[in-house]
């Protein structure tokens, strides 16, 4: 009866050790929701890409998944919301991408960007919807294990200020764009 007993204590001591572990799970990959707050309401941009000429000059954009690039035409294609910031010229570089705080300027130099945009159920195709230039912003940039937090405000046209973030991996999409020599920006 002792080996039955012992071995019942084992099997409880187990299952409690497991039920109490704590979950470890990466915050990058769990709990970060990639998007922008405008007017009070959040929209969702769970794709990240870039595009560089070098190291001295990136064009960034982060959109829904109701959008994509259309490879033939050379330009966006679909309807939904999207963030642009463009022409950051880098402070400062970790492994050939941009880190640090930028500010919108019209003219263009180290630690700013000069062009930016919000896009909010924005239909590529048919060029409706809410469309809105940025007139004053900033963007940091912060390494995190192997991926970038960007954080960004966006003070629009309308006065409307759009804040939002992505952590994450960007698809480098110089090969896509850079060759036709657009703008990555909806409208542009």
């Amino acid at each position: 009866m002792k080996k039955r007993e012992t071995l019942v204590i084992v099997i409880i001591i187990i299952f409690m050790a497991a039920a109490c572990k704590k979950k470890s799970d990466n915050p990058l990959q769990s709990s970060v929701n990639n998007g922008f707050t405008l007017k009070g309401v959040f929209y969702s941009t769970p794709n990240g890409v870039y595009v560089h000429e070098g190291d001295t000059l990136f064009d960034f954009m982060f959109y829904s998944n109701s959008i994509s690039w259309n490879h033939v035409e050379q330009q966006w294609s679909g309807a939904g919301n999207s963030i642009e910031f463009s022409e950051l010229i880098p402070v400062s570089l970790q492994n050939h991408f941009p880190v640090g705080n930028y500010i919108y300027n019209d003219n263009p130099g180290a630690g700013f960007f000069t062009d930016g945009g919000t896009a909010r159920n924005y239909s590529f195709d048919a060029d409706t919807g809410y469309m809105m230039d940025c007139l004053h912003g900033n963007v940091s940039i912060v390494p995190v294990g192997t991926q970038f937090q960007i954080t960004y405000t966006l003070h629009n046209g309308d006065s409307a200020v759009a804040a939002g973030s992505y952590t994450g991996n960007l698809q480098d999409i110089s090969s896509w764009i850079g060759k036709m020599g657009r703008s990555m920006a909806p409208g542009k």
